[in-house]
């Protein structure tokens, strides 16, 4: 017996069809390996837009955090050197002292390279300086006179404490005479003796050297 006499004509040609499509797919599968199973899974599941989204950032930001390190301050190294090859004295406490009168300058006077021109002066960058009046003797890098001053001497036993004194005494007396040049001449002589009229002018020539010497630019 023959299938078309079974089947009516409706069932046969749609029965047809799916073989012939069963056949097509199945040709198609073995030419082209997996084609299928990426069909099914493309049908099946399809990646949500924000997830695309959360990979392409994750992909495109690899940044770190930039560490900020200060650069070393070479004007300062380099200060530091010069002065102590002038005075032979160890490189470690003229660093020091270099931050030091940059830490206690002011904007008009006594800058850094006033102060350190002044501890020239005063006494070679030698912190353990002491002059020879027998009363109230002057201490320390900038000889300043505790006495004087109303001070207490142990105050002064530190190398900041000598900086900071002697620092705040030239801005006093720049504040009451109005010049930088003055306030040295009073600092070397006293206000009382300039006010006098007294000068000593080897005294500012030794200052302006050390300034000269410790202009690096």
């Amino acid at each position: 017996m023959k299938l078309h006499e079974v089947l009516p004509q409706e069932q046969l040609d749609e029965k047809s069809l799916r073989h012939a499509l069963a056949a097509g797919i199945l040709g198609t599968s073995m030419a082209m390996p997996g084609a299928i199973a990426d069909q099914q899974m493309s049908q099946s599941y399809e990646r949500p837009r924000d997830e695309m989204v959360t990979t392409a950032k994750r992909i495109a930001d690899p940044f770190k955090p930039e560490i900020n390190i200060p650069a070393p301050d070479i004007k300062r190294a380099e200060l530091s050197r010069s002065i102590a090859k002038k005075y032979r004295v160890d490189i470690e406490l003229v660093q020091q002292v270099v931050d030091l009168a940059y830490k206690y300058q002011e904007k008009d006077f006594p800058k850094a390279e006033d102060i350190l021109a002044i501890v020239g002066v005063e006494s070679s960058f030698n912190p353990d300086s002491k002059s020879n009046l027998k009363h109230d003797p002057a201490i320390g890098l900038m000889q300043v006179r505790p006495g004087i001053w109303n001070i207490d001497p142990d105050h002064l036993a530190s190398t900041e404490a000598q900086i900071k004194y002697g620092a705040a005494i030239l801005k006093r007396y720049y504040k009451r005479l109005g010049n930088a040049e003055d306030a040295v001449q009073a600092y070397n002589i006293g206000i009382t003796k300039f006010r006098r009229g007294e000068r000593n002018t080897r005294y500012v020539a030794k200052y302006q050297r050390e300034l000269a010497h410790n202009d690096l630019r």
